[in-house]
């Protein structure tokens, strides 16, 4: 009985998640805004189609947007207007998880617009996606003032929460 409400709870988590990630963010440029975005690339070794293993970085979390390419891809640039499908995962900065499409071992994947009006996504992907290439793994560590235009319901997150996300690119459609 315990596990049928733990999984029932994951279940609303998730629903409540993808609502949340689908339904925030802000309007302005996200291509200039992601020339802005610091970056760096690592040799991280990546398992294609794996769960990635996500670490909260060392030290205080970030005031601004990161940006690090796990693995770069080669296939069709991420940016505003086709359907973007990815796989993510994501922990909050005191390590906790808050999000995955690869749950319950399934492999679910996550299609949205960046640039859409309303935006699909929240402000760090909005700015954090863009230029990636198919196969690509990025990892994204959006500070609050990033996350969503709006306050989301306090099961999901905290007010000043800082995520860490891992996204891997699996296709540019139209």
């Amino acid at each position: 009985m315990r596990e049928s409400k733990l999984f029932g709870a994951m279940v609303v988590l998730l629903v409540l998640g993808s609502i949340a990630l689908a339904g925030c963010g802000q309007s302005e440029d996200s291509t200039a805004a992601s020339r802005e975005t610091p970056s760096r690339t690592t040799t991280a070794p990546v398992q294609e189609g794996v769960k990635p293993k996500v670490e909260v970085p060392p030290g205080s979390p970030p005031d601004d947007l990161v940006v690090t390419d796990l693995r770069e891809g080669s296939g069709q640039e991420a940016k505003p207007g086709p359907f973007l499908t990815v796989q993510y995962v994501a922990l909050r900065w005191n390590g906790a998880p808050f999000q995955s499409s690869w749950d319950n071992n399934k492999f679910q994947t996550f299609a949205f617009k960046l640039g859409g009006d309303p935006p699909q996504v929240n402000p760090g992907w909005e700015k954090g996606i863009p230029g990636m290439r198919v196969g690509g793994r990025r990892e994204i560590v959006v500070p609050p003032k990033n996350l969503y235009t709006w306050d989301a319901p306090s099961n999901l997150r905290e007010p000043n929460d800082t995520l860490v996300y891992v996204v891997e690119l699996l296709e540019v459609g139209m």
